[in-house]
């Protein structure tokens, strides 16, 4: 992270926080679709307007520099803001949150599994920050939504072996998201993206 983990972040990201944190508030305001589609809890489906990007563009990687460069700073302000900090302890225990209080990923132990003559072995969890509009799509009408807070969803990740079924991003946008961006005509198209109604997200 190029954030130190001493220096506190920054008005306008503390700003930024808020208002993702407010907006995904509005998402779940119609109180019948709570429990409606179980194998998508939390879910969402938003509609925007987007084109897929050149993964080799100048404006791809300039987007994925920038957000790489602001990660530790939002990591940290969601540990910082009283309904982000709760949703966190609920969601990666407070060890992940010391973790996004420093700026990195969090992590949480699952379970611990012990033999005889052998030390203590500890499971953990890893979560990641993930872009819920894919950083490869460029939204009309701007590029500010991309690497803004309320783009943002903090996911379980599995890392290994190629079952990724249990990582809800991959699994979301491998089903619905990414069938509608390839191979798509040179133009922008309605695109529906899944998204999370909290910060944090598990399946």
């Amino acid at each position: 992270m190029s954030n130190s983990s001493s220096k506190p972040p920054s008005a306008e990201m503390r700003a930024a926080v808020d208002e993702a944190i407010k907006e995904l508030e509005k998402l779940i305001s119609d109180p019948t679709s709570i429990g409606t589609c179980p194998e998508l809890p939390g879910i969402v489906l938003d509609r925007i307007v987007g084109q897929p990007l050149d993964r080799t563009s100048e404006e791809y990687d300039q987007t994925t520099k920038a957000y790489v460069k602001m990660r530790g700073e939002y990591l940290k302000t969601l540990a910082l803001h009283p309904v982000g900090r709760s949703l966190a302890l609920l969601a990666v225990g407070p060890d992940g949150v010391r973790l996004m209080e420093s700026g990195h990923s969090p992590s949480s132990v699952i379970n611990a599994a012990q033999t005889i003559n052998q030390p203590v072995r500890f499971r953990k969890q890893h979560y990641n920050c993930h872009h819920v509009i894919p950083k490869s799509v460029a939204v009309a009408g701007g590029r500010a939504a991309i690497n803004h807070p309320r783009n943002f969803v903090i996911a379980n990740t599995t890392r290994r072996g190629r079952d990724q079924s249990q990582n809800p991003h991959h699994f979301w946008h491998a089903l619905f998201l990414h069938p509608q961006t390839h191979r798509v005509v040179d133009q922008s198209n309605p695109i529906y993206v899944p998204r999370p109604v909290f910060p944090f997200t598990h399946r």
